[in-house]
């Protein structure tokens, strides 16, 4: 039986809108990096002309909501997307809170090794202020550096970014939500942690099709690391002791060691996720169906299915600048330490 007329226009009107959705993505995301690397700059050169200092918890606010806070504002009200739908604003149910918050907690080791596996490499410039940072007292540290990232950095990766990915496969959609996510923290140290966080953290949000899975996931990981920081910092020096390389490589091997037990237990708790929610099919392969651009046709006798990812090479081209944009960055940062 031959195919209805105008089936073959729907099919192509509802590829050019896949395309549009994903390079949408792109260029929102090409845009945050530029914001962050000359709004950083810029912000930087304004507190320094003041005569009078400002706290740093209100700097940091500032610095979220002028980089990613505005953005994220000013993309919603260009674009008319759906605020709810594109960040999945859903709830979780309290199974998958507890889920959410073993899987935190037994990551951490692998998290912490591929940290240090980093900085044997490369430079570690989050190290570098960690002294003066954790002068600060606790709570508005953990306000700066777990609640802030959590929420405006999620927003923006795990939210819009990974919206314009709906119908691509799930692991290729993870993979490049976790380089974007990498490359935004414009170091290769802190690259490589961030990448794995980033993609681990892009299939949280599929697995419960819910932002504040991510959101939740991103402040305990971020508490746990401040918080170890902190009175680990305070401890030795009440004490007056400092930490050797042996000591050292003992935290090392000893991460190693969690990481063999806790990693396979903390994938186990991911895939619980996809199970509560039932959608084990996206970890076989099966592409999300959740936006009415590919949905079944009811005239068509087959789904319509994204392209693959090698078909969208027009739609790449702001995720190619911003990939140039970090390598010339982290070029620039490590010959300048």
């Amino acid at each position: 039986m031959a195919a209805p007329h105008g089936i073959n226009w729907r099919c192509r009107a509802r590829m050019e809108d896949f395309m549009k959705s994903v390079h949408r993505a792109n260029t929102f995301a090409l845009w945050i990096m530029i914001i962050f690397i000359l709004g950083s700059f810029a912000l930087s050169f304004i507190l320094s002309l003041l005569p009078f200092s400002i706290d740093s918890t209100l700097v940091s606010l500032l610095r979220y909501i002028l980089l990613f806070g505005v953005p994220i504002l000013f993309y919603f009200q260009y674009t008319k997307q759906p605020v709810r739908h594109t960040l999945r604003l859903h709830p979780i149910r309290c199974r998958q809170i507890l889920l959410i918050i073993a899987f935190s907690l037994l990551i951490q080791p692998f998290l912490m090794f591929l940290s240090y596996l980093s900085s044997l490499a490369f430079h570690n410039f989050l190290d570098d202020s960690l002294s003066t940072t954790l002068q600060t007292p606790y709570l508005i540290l953990l306000l700066t550096m777990a609640v802030f990232p959590a929420l405006f950095e999620e927003i923006t990766c795990r939210g819009i970014f990974l919206s314009g990915y709906r119908g691509v496969n799930l692991y290729t959609a993870a993979l490049l939500n976790g380089l974007y996510f990498g490359m935004l923290h414009m170091n290769m140290q802190q690259f490589v942690y961030a990448f794995v966080f980033g993609f681990l953290c892009s299939l949280l949000v599929i697995g419960a099709d819910s932002i504040w899975a991510s959101v939740l996931a991103h402040f305990i990981i971020n508490g746990v690391q401040v918080t170890l920081a902190y009175f680990t910092a305070h401890l030795q020096s009440s004490l007056s002791v400092s930490v050797s390389t042996s000591q050292n490589s003992a935290s090392v091997l000893s991460s190693v060691f969690l990481t063999v037990i806790t990693l396979p237990l903390a994938l186990a708790c991911l895939r619980g996720i996809f199970s509560l929610n039932g959608r084990l099919g996206l970890l076989h392969g099966k592409r999300e169906d959740n936006i009415p651009a590919f949905r079944k046709d009811p005239l068509s006798p087959s789904p319509v299915e994204a392209p693959p990812i090698s078909a969208l090479r027009g739609s790449m081209k702001p995720y190619y600048f911003a990939v140039v944009i970090f390598i010339v960055m982290c070029i620039l940062t490590e010959f300048s330490k």
